[in-house]
């Protein structure tokens, strides 16, 4: 009975050590305030922050991340990105949405002639 109980025991010891294949995964969300509200303010405010973020994810050990919301306020921008240390894997596009490159036009019709 005791060499079975050291079998089982090894194997759920074996089977909780294992660690599974899990990516770090952050929702990092900044704001920066805004000094005006032109276009060229407003884009460059954007452009600040997302750097910022990608720079703050970096130094987690983040090396993949992607805009999820920016959000431009009456003082403020605030932007939010999704970052992960793998990059996910690319979902399969539905039939109709690939983009196969220019299509050969249609011709029109021309006049009927019996």
């Amino acid at each position: 009975m005791r060499p079975l109980a050291w079998l089982v025991l090894t194997l759920v010891l074996l089977i909780f050590s294992a660690s599974p294949a899990a990516a770090t995964v952050a929702t990092i969300e900044t704001a920066a305030p805004l000094s005006d509200h032109s276009d060229q303010a407003i884009k460059a405010t954007i452009a600040q922050v997302v750097r910022n973020v990608a720079r703050g994810a970096l130094a987690m050990g983040l090396s993949w991340v992607q805009v999820n919301q920016v959000l431009v306020l009456a003082d403020s921008v605030s932007v939010r990105m999704l970052a992960t240390d793998i990059k996910p894997a690319q979902e399969a596009e539905p039939e109709g949405d690939r983009n196969e490159g220019p299509s050969e036009p249609t011709p029109e019709p021309g006049p009927e002639t019996d």
